[in-house]
């Protein structure tokens, strides 16, 4: 067989798997009724999605998981968000507002969403391209993006669980 050739399969021998499924139990092992009794074939095994597991990155390299939100501020309250996590960060200047920004998980995308701030919200993308944002207007947020909330600037880090 040379390089670049394909192999045909019967059709019906594996069964469609939904690539935007997230796999709770490890993947079901599916074997094919042909070869079922033969010990030594390889066993086909589904690709499984991953789940992304947000996480803020703060300027002394603190890293921060993002739950189903994230109130960011001076003295974040989650008056703008019940049941929110609240991380408090330093700001002597004053320049991040008590409850500044909320970021929202939300199974593949991260979203962030400026609270009323006085100093409002940037996102610097990798691309070095800056989008700015007044209250109350969401932006999804990529891996590696850095939110400036004045001049404290957060890091965008997706993982997968």
């Amino acid at each position: 067989m040379a390089s670049g050739d394909f192999i045909s399969l019967p059709p019906g021998l594996f069964p469609d798997v939904p690539k935007e499924s997230v796999a709770s139990s490890p993947p079901e092992i599916v074997v094919p009724p042909a070869i079922a009794d033969d010990i030594e074939a390889t066993r086909f095994v589904p690709p499984q999605a991953r789940a992304i597991a947000w996480n803020v990155v703060l300027p002394d390299g603190v890293r921060v998981a993002v739950g189903a939100a994230l109130i960011v501020g001076r003295e974040p309250d989650d008056k703008a968000h019940p049941g929110a996590q609240l991380l408090t960060v330093d700001s002597d200047d004053h320049s991040v507002s008590k409850s500044h920004i909320v970021l929202v998980a939300d199974g593949p995308a991260l979203t962030v969403r400026d609270l009323g701030s006085t100093n409002g919200v940037a996102v610097v993308h990798p691309d070095g391209s800056v989008v700015e944002r007044s209250a109350g207007d969401p932006l999804e947020l990529g891996s590696g993006d850095e939110i400036e909330l004045g001049t404290l600037v957060l890091t965008v880090d997706a993982g997968t669980l």
